[in-house]
């Protein structure tokens, strides 16, 4: 028993010594070009899903020019209100994420910044929508009032 004893542990010494350490050959220029290549992703990123705000916010804007002709058209406009002010909640803790973790060093900076306004502009639409189709539409008042314009 000794014998294999100190055989396996030689082997296994043998295995240890041999061993090295594996060093990435990253120069420092390549992993500050991985940075700025990511810092670009990370804007491009961050512009689209601005333009895809602005985008939505026109789409509402079209909305308020419309009519409900039914109920069904009424259900599905406050199906999508529900879902836009679901997605305006993301947007906002994604807004938060990319100020505390970005912004606060100065990347991203202007893009973020962008981001924000077009999350305020899109929730005050949804809001306006949410007023115009079901509270002010059915405002006996404000459609007296409307009526004689």
């Amino acid at each position: 028993m000794e014998t294999s004893v100190l055989t396996i542990g030689k082997q296994i010494c043998e295995v240890i010594t041999h061993d090295k350490i594996i060093t990435p050959k990253i120069s420092e220029q390549e992993r500050v070009n991985r940075l700025l290549d990511t810092i670009n992703l990370t804007r491009l990123k961050i512009t689209k899903m601005t333009s895809k705000l602005t985008n939505l916010d026109e789409l509402f804007t079209k909305l308020s020019w419309l009519n409900i002709t039914n109920s069904e058209e009424e259900i599905l406009i406050k199906k999508v209100i529900i879902q836009a002010k679901k997605h305006h909640s993301n947007s906002l803790k994604n807004y938060i994420l990319l100020k505390n973790t970005l912004s606060k060093d100065g990347i991203c900076k202007i893009e973020i910044v962008n981001y924000k306004n077009a999350i305020d502009d899109f929730e005050d639409t949804v809001l306006e929508i949410e007023q115009i189709f079901f509270n002010l539409r059915k405002d006996d008042e404000f459609n007296s009032l409307l009526n004689s314009i």
